[in-house]
């Protein structure tokens, strides 16, 4: 089969990227042909999802929609699998074209910001569809900025992507959250399949976690942005290492806008921490071996977190607030420890570091929990249940156009 696949970005950014970087080289593998239409323009040193160089590549951001149009209907795909927006207008001139399905990675179409969280009077998470009253809230309960032509704007184009996934013969989700947001926001419900997103297992640890005394290293990887919370995170190891009766040092893998205040509020609370900057994929299993514990002190509801995953593949386990679809991955106990996340609390996120870093047998059960969890995730798993939903999604279109 010929699989287009649609992303916003080709170079490694997050989440979604990780997926397409494992993806590939598995539907390559069995015999599929693949191609990427994607917005970005990465710098040639830049590490991409296609740098195996299995599949064919068009950068929308540089051939315009016409150009890519063009080049696409001369590829002539079976499918398309949609991940991200690149934008809604190449989105509906392809979905109008080839059968197709989506990922909902994020709130694609549920939410006028994306962000799926209220800032104002405190950090909360919002289960609001997407309507009109978005507009209403959006200044009082600042979801956003404060420029009402943005705010608009943003809204008429989470309108034009919700018309958009009411074309996609299926609409696939990482876990039970992300099923019901879809399906309160006008998702046909019988279209919604839950299929857990799959690790890399090159970067997994292939042998059960050996036990090991916690020497209070912890590490964050993403975005340096004030949804992922790491200010959180700051003032709650200040509070855990007081309870703990020893310092933590904390790891921070990742580049972003906060990054210059994050630095001098580690500074001003005489906190360990080694702002490390973007940490490739090739680099990122002697980076988790050298850590006790993953923070993921996101705020806003990630939809999954596949940063966790990823860690309890190698024996770390995780803390983090309970939102979104985090307790899909991160089960407290057992993988790690949890943290309620309406609204996040600074010490609950401390009570939970303590937790699982207090007691040596505590924390190498968790150790054990996280690695044997993340074996259910395997990548030929996601893949073969993908496959299925391509071939019904091509069956479901054959039969709308007889």
């Amino acid at each position: 089969m010929k699989i287009l696949i649609v992303n916003e970005c080709a170079r490694m950014f997050g989440g979604t990227e990780r997926y397409l970087h494992t993806l590939i080289p598995e539907l390559v593998q069995r015999g599929h042909s693949v191609g990427l239409v994607h917005g970005d323009i990465p710098d040639r040193n830049a590490e991409t999802v296609i740098s195996n160089r299995l599949c064919l590549s068009w950068p929308f951001g540089q051939l315009g929609l016409q150009r890519t149009i063009d080049q696409v209907r001369a590829w002539a795909p079976d499918l398309l699998y949609c991940q991200g927006v690149v934008s809604p207008e190449l989105e509906e001139a392809l979905t109008a074209r080839y059968p197709s399905i989506f990922y909902g990675h994020g709130y694609y179409g549920t939410c006028a910001t994306g962000s799926k969280v209220h800032t104002f009077p405190i950090i909360r998470p919002c289960s609001r569809q997407l309507s009109p009253m978005c507009l209403l809230l959006h200044l009082p309960l600042r979801c956003g900025g404060l420029n009402p032509v943005t705010t608009i704007n943003g809204y008429r184009v989470q309108l034009r992507r919700k018309n958009i996934l009411k074309r996609h013969a299926a609409v696939l989700v990482a876990n039970s959250h992300m099923r019901r947001e879809f399906a309160q926001n006008g998702v046909d419900p019988g279209k919604i399949h839950v299929v857990p997103l799959p690790l890399d297992e090159f970067n997994s640890q292939l042998k059960a976690p050996t036990p090991k005394k916690p020497s209070g290293k912890l590490l964050f990887m993403g975005r340096l942005t004030d949804l992922k919370g790491v200010h959180y995170l700051l003032r709650a190891i200040s509070v855990a290492q007081t309870k703990l009766s020893f310092q933590l040092a904390l790891t921070v893998a990742g580049e972003g806008p906060e990054e210059e205040q994050l630095r001098k509020a580690a500074s001003q609370m005489n906190l360990k921490v080694n702002f490390a900057g973007w940490v490739g994929q090739k680099d990122l299993p002697g980076l988790l071996a050298q850590s006790d514990l993953l923070a993921v002190p996101s705020v806003w509801p990630e939809p999954f977190g596949l940063v966790g995953l990823e860690a309890a593949s190698n024996g770390v386990p995780a803390v983090a607030f309970d939102v979104g679809g985090i307790s899909s991955w991160l089960k407290a106990g057992v993988s790690g420890e949890l943290a309620p996340g309406d609204p996040p609390r600074i010490d609950g996120l401390a009570d939970a570091i303590v937790l699982a870093l207090s007691d040596p047998n505590h924390y190498n059960h968790l150790r054990q929990g996280a690695w044997s969890f993340a074996r259910q995730f395997a990548a030929n798993h996601h893949v073969q249940k993908l496959e299925s939903i391509m071939v019904r999604a091509r069956s479901y279109a054959a039969a709308r156009t007889q």
